[in-house]
């Protein structure tokens, strides 16, 4: 029985290879823990007097806070050094530079020795390359650059070069029974066109008639390369 058993499972390793090739783009590895080399650090425990909720981006002394549950703006930033709030940024609504919504930080970079971050709001159709040492300095929002830019089907948008944006494309609903497959693109920023594709799957789109629920839910992938 017991050489049954074996031999049925070494049957079936080829069996999930051929499975991933045909599906999947390039080879899936599986990641040797062994080799992971691991170190001890020493936390220090700091008191926060801020609201410090959601999902956080940390750069060096900073906690970047995005909620969408604080009242009138979508950022709170934090120093973690002081653990004092410095302040709210960003602010709701449908005024002067205001959004009524944006992404959380996917990606912080350096600009003019300035810290920044790009901002995705769809609603105002606009890329925001938001400036956070300004804004910190100053104690109100500053953006460096208000980008028109009418595609709200991106996610996790990262800027690389003054004219090239790297996003993932989550999966789309086609109909009750089929749904696009996700991948990444690489775009211009300032006239949204397509430079090159990343397809994660082999197929651009899946069908199941006996799902129950939409099929790009099975697709919801929360990272980015």
């Amino acid at each position: 029985m017991k050489i049954v058993i074996i031999f049925i499972i070494i049957s079936l390793l080829p069996c999930c290879s051929d499975i991933d090739s045909q599906y999947f783009n390039g080879e899936i590895k599986e990641v040797n823990v062994k080799n992971v080399i691991s170190k001890n650090i020493n936390s220090t425990h700091v008191p926060i007097k801020g609201i410090a909720t959601g999902i956080i981006a940390a750069y060096d002394s900073l906690l970047i806070c995005w909620s969408p549950s604080y009242p009138e703006h979508f950022f709170n930033i934090i120093n973690i050094d002081t653990g004092k709030e410095i302040g709210y940024f960003c602010k709701k609504g449908q005024g002067n530079k205001e959004i009524i919504s944006t992404n959380c930080i996917s990606q912080l970079f350096k600009k003019n020795d300035k810290l920044m971050t790009l901002l995705h709001a769809p609603n105002e159709k606009k890329l925001l390359v938001w400036d956070l040492s300004s804004s910190i300095k100053k104690g109100t929002t500053t953006y460096d650059t208000i980008i028109p830019y009418d595609n709200n089907h991106i996610l996790f948008s990262f800027y690389q070069i003054e004219n090239v944006l790297f996003a993932y494309k989550p999966a789309e609903e086609i109909n009750s029974q089929e749904a696009t497959t996700p991948h990444y693109e690489k775009r211009t920023i300032y006239t949204n066109q397509l430079i090159q594709d990343f397809p994660i799957y082999k197929t651009k789109s899946i069908q199941n008639p006996n799902a129950k629920s939409p099929l790009d839910f099975f697709f919801y992938l929360n990272s980015a390369t």
